[in-house]
């Protein structure tokens, strides 16, 4: 008889080291899972553009044509989009740059096998000269105004207006012209001159 309750003590001290065991197994996986959601946690497309890290949103860019697109505001297929992370990361480019010289075709894709990125001169003077007109008509319509026989409150609300459309399309030939050459000069990419890429890098023309 002793050896029988000798016996069943054996076995409930085998069966409580299992169960230890296993609490102890089950609370290592947890821990890890923690620790893997920690280091990558599950983010949304926007959180990931607010707080991810560069690498873990190239890494994410370059898989999906979505986020590549809500981050550029261009998309590119997947053979492509190694193009554009390369020269942002070799330049240190902004996302805001990237699309901004996309826009206006600053960016080339020639063939579909490279890439190009070329400071024009034509398009950085076109810009200025844009500018330059309109600063030239604007102020004559504004002056127009002052010295028309129209009253007062109808001479402010053109002169509004006329302010008003001349600061809009400023802009827009300043961003579409000038601000993606100035980005590149920054780089160290002088008027005239262009990058193609290789493969790996991109270099000089």
């Amino acid at each position: 008889m002793n050896n029988a309750i000798f016996s069943v003590e054996n076995d409930i001290k085998k069966l409580e080291q299992k169960i230890i065991e296993a609490y102890s197994n089950s609370a290592n996986i947890d821990s890890q899972k923690k620790l893997a959601t920690n280091q990558h946690p599950i983010l949304s497309a926007k959180e990931l553009l607010s707080i991810g890290s560069t690498e873990h949103q190239n890494s994410v860019a370059l898989d999906n044509e979505r986020f590549f697109e809500l981050r550029f505001k261009f998309s590119l297929p997947s053979k492509k989009r190694p193009h554009i992370i390369n020269l942002q990361s070799q330049l240190d480019l902004t996302d805001s740059e990237i699309s901004n010289m996309a826009s206006s075709k600053v960016i080339k894709f020639i063939n579909g096998r490279s890439t190009i990125v070329e400071s024009e001169r034509t398009l950085f003077y076109t810009g200025w000269i844009m500018i330059a007109l309109l600063c030239i008509r604007f102020s004559t319509i504004s002056a127009l105004l002052l010295l028309s026989d129209i009253s007062a409150m109808n001479a402010f609300f053109g002169l509004i207006i006329s302010i008003t459309l001349w600061g809009a399309l400023t802009f827009v030939c300043y961003n579409y012209s000038i601000r993606p050459i100035k980005s590149l000069k920054r780089c160290g990419l002088k008027l005239g001159e262009s990058l193609i890429y290789n493969g790996h890098y991109y270099v000089r023309e």
